[in-house]
């Protein structure tokens, strides 16, 4: 068949590929395909092409590797028998490098918790971003290349994260970890027995590996092994304890209370006293067997030393022989014995001395001081006795003898040769029923230079002086203490303690101390000699009945108002009847209330002092026909 001929006309050509191209050094090119439009046919001829690209002229494709870098015009030229077409391709080859994530590939975060990450590169020109596979909850940003979003479902993901540009792709993996926090799973009770081996509790938590453990507060004998995160052991003491339970990991922790109650185990008895004892003939002896184990525990005792006996729990008694001897203990309950001996050894009595002041340590009250070897004690060591004062002297007054109530307890402290060396003045003020302003001072019958010092007086008035070593500045042959000199000034307030439903002021013991710089072999008898001094007024002395008054007194009151005294017969402070101001009762004194009279208080009183101390000298008891109790405070 013989083909139409074309009427159209024949065209020269065109060329129609891009006209600029680019590429990398070491990098192929992208090849670059030749064309053109027009009649064919059409050859297609190639110049200037950069060192080591390279044109097919039968595909007329340019293809290969650079191996230089610049800008290089590329002579296009297209040809048919119709015309040419010139044209230039600029190709540009760069030393540019494709990107390099450089964002960190690890991360976590907790479940449920906000999470936040940036993909980051390096690299020549424009970079483009992308990440993939992401775990639930979260999205990719691709305007801001970030990964946003909680994440809801705990596990380890492998985000895949690309970056682009016109030299090539990075491809990495993001290893993200959705972490949980520990959660304690194991059984928050647990039980054991004393001496019994305890049921290892190993602490379990979910959560996200790796988590540490720990406990504290354990109960004694059990201890925590942080490698196996368990508690074992051998409890050693009965109870309930709290201890405490820690859970940690990257992505938090957790804390409970796990309660241990530890039982008691039945225990058979186990003496645990001493198996030596030492005693010495002669002096007393004694030795109680202890033991542990469940209660009741019985004990016995055999073969003892003469002398000793055994009752209950304790070997006693006075050793009557020198020797060593093996006696035999036994301590038994419901659930077993325990048996044991019990060395005594009795030696023959020795006398020791350790200060060498020639009496024995068995006997010295300080056995390390050779200054100082016994104590006495006036009312006795542990009770108080009471002074008590009328302040109108020489009136009678209200004669309610309340003005001063003030408790006292002597401890004289002697050497060995039963000079005193201190004395200790325990005093406290019961009862001032008074409006007056009184101070209250002892008289001891030994000079003041023999003293060195006087601790513990309290000084808050304005009559008394005190010499630096701490008595009243004034006395030669006597040494004067003032305990107090203003006591409504120290108590706060005036008629304290004598008014039922009136002020009361809770008291302390007053301690004042007396040292002696030369043991003295007389200080005077207890109660000494005790006295008020009146509002202040330090010469208004108050004594107690035929006690003398200091040489601070001013006698001119004496044989006054119903005073009796008459100094020349050596009668003080006592009224024309016998009756005194001041009194010392040797117990704590149940003292007459305010403005009660103490003759109609306590019925005996009257006859008890102007027989002298003859008749009733148990006047101040609580026996039947002895007191008014409608006027006792």
């Amino acid at each position: 068949m013989i083909p139409v001929p074309s009427c159209e006309t024949p065209l020269p050509p065109t060329i129609t590929s891009a006209l600029t191209g680019a590429g990398m050094v070491g990098l192929p090119i992208t090849p670059y395909v030749f064309t053109a439009t027009g009649a064919e046919p059409i050859s297609y001829i190639v110049n200037n092409l950069p060192p080591g690209l390279t044109y097919n002229s039968g595909n007329h494709t340019i293809s290969g590797t650079p191996t230089s870098s610049g800008v290089f015009n590329i002579a296009l030229t297209a040809d048919n028998f119709v015309g040419t077409d010139n044209k230039t391709l600029v190709f540009t080859i760069t030393t540019g490098t494709p990107p390099a994530i450089t964002s960190a590939l690890t991360g976590s975060v907790t479940v449920n918790q906000p999470y936040l990450y940036t993909l980051t590169a390096v690299g020549d020109g424009t970079i483009t971003y992308n990440a993939t596979n992401l775990p639930a909850g979260l999205t990719y940003n691709p305007a801001t290349h970030e990964i946003t979003g909680t994440p809801t479902t705990a596990g380890v993901y492998n985000i895949a994260l690309s970056a682009s540009n016109y030299a090539g792709t990075d491809n990495k993996t993001l290893v993200l970890t959705v972490g949980a926090p520990p959660d304690i799973n194991s059984p928050l009770t647990a039980t054991g027995t004393t001496g019994q081996q305890f049921t290892p509790y190993t602490i379990t938590a979910s959560g996200t590996s790796t988590i540490t453990y720990n406990a504290d507060n354990l109960p004694s004998g059990l201890i925590y092994d942080p490698v196996t995160h368990t508690i074992n052991g051998t409890p050693t003491q009965a109870g309930t304890t709290n201890v405490t339970l820690t859970a940690n990991n990257d992505f938090g922790n957790d804390t409970k209370i796990l309660v241990i109650t530890i039982l008691t185990a039945p225990q058979p008895p186990v003496i645990t006293s001493s198996l030596f004892a030492e005693g010495t003939k002669g002096i007393t002896f004694s030795y109680q067997i202890t033991a542990d184990g469940d209660e009741p525990i019985t004990f016995s005792a055999t073969n003892l030393p003469d002398g000793l006996v055994f009752s209950g729990n304790t070997i006693s008694g006075i050793p009557t022989t020198v020797g060593s001897f093996f006696v035999t203990l036994t301590a038994t309950n419901n659930v077993g014995t325990d048996s044991k001996v019990l060395n005594i050894n009795i030696v023959a009595p020795s006398v020791v001395d350790s200060d060498g002041d020639g009496v024995p340590d068995s006997q010295d009250a300080y056995p390390y001081d050779p200054t100082r070897a016994f104590n006495s004690y006036y009312p006795n060591e542990t009770d108080f006795g009471s002074y008590t004062f009328e302040d109108l002297w020489p009136a009678y007054g209200d004669y309610d003898c309340n003005d001063l109530v003030m408790n006292f307890n002597y401890k004289i402290v002697t050497n060995a040769q039963n000079n005193v060396v201190d004395l200790i003045c325990k005093f406290r003020i019961k009862a001032a029923g008074a409006s007056y302003n009184n101070g209250f001072g002892v008289s001891f019958q030994t000079p003041s230079s023999t003293v060195e010092s006087v601790s513990g007086c309290i000084k808050v008035g304005h009559a008394v002086t005190l010499d630096p070593k701490g008595y009243e500045a004034g006395h030669i042959d006597n040494m004067v203490i003032i305990p107090v000199d203003a006591i409504n000034t120290v108590l706060g307030a005036s008629i304290v303690n004598t008014v039922p439903g009136g002020t009361v002021v809770q008291t302390q013991i007053q301690t004042v101390t007396i040292h002696w710089e030369t043991p003295q072999a007389d200080i005077g008898t207890p109660p000494y000699n005790p006295f008020i001094f009146v509002n202040q007024d330090r010469a208004k002395e108050v004594h107690l009945k035929d006690h003398p008054p200091t040489v601070l007194a001013n006698p001119v009151y004496f044989g006054s108002d119903n005073d009796g005294s008459d100094p020349a017969q050596g009668f003080y402070y006592r009224s024309s009847t016998g009756l005194p101001w001041g009194m010392e009762i040797p117990v704590d004194f149940d003292y007459p209330i305010e403005k009660a009279d103490i003759v109609v208080t306590y019925l005996h009183f009257a006859e008890w002092a102007q027989s002298s101390g003859t008749l009733y000298p148990d006047w101040y008891m609580d026996k039947p026909g002895y007191r008014n109790p409608a006027y006792i405070y």
